[in-house]
């Protein structure tokens, strides 16, 4: 019927069409070719420092956003307490600002 002959596939034998034996596995993959690339995501562009302080600020705030509201208002209460302790206890340097002879202050005297 089949007027080929078949040849005994063995180790250093060839097959019908007289290629060696080791050709029929799959062939080596090219290193740089497309074939290593196939299905690969591509790199995202690289993070500075602003924007991962601007991330880790971004998590704080979240954090204490979703802090029960119950907690929060206790915790901020202590805290108003704390410091308006030590706004009673503490003086606070002279500015400009402060002062009788400031430009604003003076503006907004006569303008009253």
């Amino acid at each position: 019927m089949n007027s080929k002959k078949r040849a005994s596939v063995g180790a250093g034998s060839s097959t019908i069409n007289n290629t060696p034996a080791q050709l029929k596995f799959r062939p080596p993959s090219d290193h740089g070719g497309k074939a290593n690339r196939k299905g690969t995501k591509p790199l995202p562009d690289p993070v500075t420092v602003p924007e991962i302080l601007t991330k880790v600020l971004v998590h704080v705030c979240r954090k204490v956003l979703f802090v029960d509201p119950k907690i929060r208002i206790m915790i901020y209460a202590v805290l108003f307490f704390f410091v308006s302790l030590m706004a009673d206890n503490m003086t606070f340097p002279k500015t400009y600002f402060a002062s009788k002879g400031n430009i604003l202050n003076q503006y907004f005297v006569k303008f009253r």
